[in-house]
C-alpha cells in the first residue's frame, strides 16, 4: 500500500502535416501543372502562416495566405523533387513540417511542318517536321484549311491535298506523344495561279525558216523558261528552249507544235497548235540554142505543182525579172557568161529556184561571092571575109587554073584583117571566077565548116 507520485509538465506541440497532390497523367513541359495543397494543422489556437514551395528546377514560391492550388510550368523534361514546407507560430514558437515528392515531367513535342507550295490543280505536300525531344510522336491531326471543306484533314504523319483553286490557305497540325503531350503549329500553304501558254506563227513552205513567237503571260509573275516541241520528233533539233525559236521543216505536212511555259513560281501551262508545211515545187529547165546565134529557148521542166514562173536572163549582172512566160525565148546580143535564174511557184506561193550558166560566143564568118576592084564604094573593091571571135584563120585564093594568087592569116580582134584587091604581084588579074579556100578555128575551139548559104 505504499504510494509515491511525481508530476511533470507536458507540452503538447500542434499536430501539423504538410501534404499535396501531384498533377494527373498529362505531365508535359511548357504546360502549367497544378499541385493541390492538402496540408493540415490541428490546433485550437493557431493556423498555418506560411507556405514555401521548391519545384526542383531552381524555382521557388512562397505565400502567407492559403491557396488551394499552385501551378508551375517546367521548361525541361526530367525527374524533379517537389518540396512543400508549411509553417505556423504558436505562443511565439515556430513550428514547420516538410513533405517531398518525386515528380516526372515528360517532354512536350515542338510541332513543325514543311509545306511544299504547289500550282493550281497540283498536289500540295505536307511533311511532319516535329521535334519530339527524344520521345516518339504517336498522333497527328492535320486540318488543311480548305474553306469549301472545313473537315478536310488527315491523321497521317505526312500527307497531301489538292485544293479547289489557287490562293492562300491556313494549315494547322496538332501532334501528340505517348504521354498525351500536345502541341500545335499553323503555317501558310500557297497554291499559285497558273500562267497561260500562248504562241503565234505563220504557215510556211517546207525548207524555209518558220518563226515562232512566244505570247505567254502570267498574272502573278514573269515567264522564265520555255520548252518547244515542233512535232518532227525524228530530227535532233525538234525541240528548243528559246523564247522565240526558228525551226525548219524538211518535209511537207501538218505538225503538232506544243509550248510549255514556266513562270517564276515554277508553275507551267502547255498549249498545242497545228502548223501546216506547204510543199515546194521543183524548178528545172534546159537552155536550148535556136538556129539564130545568141537566141535561146528555155525549156521549162518544173514539176511538183509549179504553176507560176519568174525568169531572170542575167541574174548575176542585173538581178531583175524579165519574163513570166512558161517557156520564154530570149535573144542575147553580146558575148558573155550569163546566169539564168528560174523561180517556180506552186498554188501556195512556195518557190523553188534553179540556175543555169549559159556561155555565149558569137562564131560567124561570112565570105563575099563577088567584088569589083574598080568600083566606087570601098567595101566592094576588095575580097574580104567578115568574121568574129576567130582564133586562127587561113585564107587562100586560086585562079581557075589552080594558081595561088592570094593568101592571108592576119586577124585583128578575132576578125580577118586583110582582103584581096584582085592583083597578083602588083598586076590586075582578069575578070572571072576564082576559088577561095579557108581554114578557120573560133575561140571556143570549133572549126568553121562553111558559110551559112552552104558554099
Amino acid at each position: 500500500g505504499c504510494i509515491d507520485s511525481v508530476t511533470r509538465e507536458v507540452f503538447v506541440e500542434p499536430c501539423m502535416i504538410a501534404d499535396f497532390t501531384l498533377p494527373g497523367d498529362t505531365t508535359c513541359t511548357h504546360r502549367e501543372l497544378c499541385f493541390t495543397d492538402f496540408s493540415q494543422l490541428w490546433s485550437n489556437n493557431g493556423k498555418i502562416d506560411n507556405w514555401y514551395w521548391d519545384f526542383g528546377d531552381g524555382q521557388t514560391y512562397s505565400y502567407d495566405e492559403y491557396t488551394d492550388t499552385i501551378c508551375h510550368e517546367f521548361e525541361a523534361k526530367g525527374d524533379y523533387l517537389i518540396s512543400l514546407v508549411i509553417e505556423t507560430t504558436i505562443n511565439g514558437i515556430v513550428y514547420q513540417d516538410t513533405v517531398v515528392k518525386e515528380f516526372t515531367v515528360h517532354p512536350k513535342p515542338d510541332a513543325g511542318m514543311l509545306v511544299t507550295n504547289a500550282c493550281d490543280n497540283d498536289t500540295v505536300l505536307f511533311k511532319d517536321n516535329t521535334n519530339g525531344f527524344g520521345e516518339p510522336v504517336t498522333g497527328w491531326q492535320w486540318n488543311f484549311g480548305d474553306p469549301d471543306n472545313m473537315f478536310a484533314g488527315s491523321i497521317s504523319q505526312d500527307t497531301a491535298y489538292i485544293y479547289p483553286g489557287y490562293g492562300e490557305y491556313e494549315v494547322s497540325l496538332i501532334v501528340e506523344n505517348q504521354y498525351s503531350c500536345l502541341d500545335t503549329v499553323v503555317e501558310k500553304a500557297y497554291v499559285h495561279q497558273l500562267p497561260v501558254a500562248k504562241f503565234d506563227f505563220e504557215n510556211q513552205c517546207v525548207g524555209y525558216y518558220t518563226s515562232f513567237t512566244d505570247e505567254s503571260y502570267s498574272a502573278v509573275s514573269g515567264i522564265s523558261s520555255w520548252y518547244w516541241q515542233f512535232g518532227d520528233i525524228m530530227f535532233e533539233d525538234s525541240i528548243s528552249i528559246l523564247q522565240n525559236p526558228i525551226h525548219t521543216y524538211s518535209q511537207s505536212g501538218d505538225y503538232k507544235v506544243s509550248l510549255t511555259a514556266w513562270d517564276d513560281n515554277m508553275c507551267s501551262d502547255m498549249v498545242t497548235d497545228t502548223i501546216v508545211m506547204w510543199p515546194r515545187p521543183t524548178s528545172m529547165f534546159q537552155v536550148v540554142d535556136t538556129n539564130r546565134q545568141g537566141q535561146v529557148y528555155l525549156n521549162n521542166m518544173s514539176s511538183n505543182g509549179a504553176v507560176y514562173y519568174e525568169w531572170d536572163f542575167d541574174y548575176s549582172a542585173h538581178g531583175f525579172i524579165t519574163s513570166n512566160d512558161t517557156n520564154p525565148v530570149h535573144q542575147y546580143e553580146e558575148d558573155g557568161s550569163y546566169t539564168i535564174m528560174l523561180v517556180s511557184y506552186n498554188e501556195f506561193d512556195c518557190p523553188d529556184t534553179t540556175y543555169r550558166q549559159y556561155e555565149l560566143l558569137f562564131t560567124n564568118l561570112f565570105v563575099p561571092n563577088a567584088f569589083v576592084p574598080t568600083s566606087g564604094p570601098a567595101e566592094l573593091r576588095t575580097f574580104k571575109p567578115v568574121g568574129i571571135n576567130l582564133q586562127s584563120y587561113h585564107l587562100q585564093v586560086y585562079s581557075a587554073w589552080g594558081n595561088l594568087v592570094f593568101e592571108s592569116t592576119e586577124l585583128a580582134d578575132g576578125s580577118p584583117a586583110e582582103g584581096w584587091d584582085g592583083t597578083y604581084k602588083g598586076e590586075e588579074l582578069p575578070t572571072g571566077s576564082y576559088v577561095w579556100r579557108i581554114n578557120a578555128v573560133f575561140k571556143n575551139g570549133k572549126h568553121w565548116t562553111g558559110s551559112d548559104n552552104g558554099d
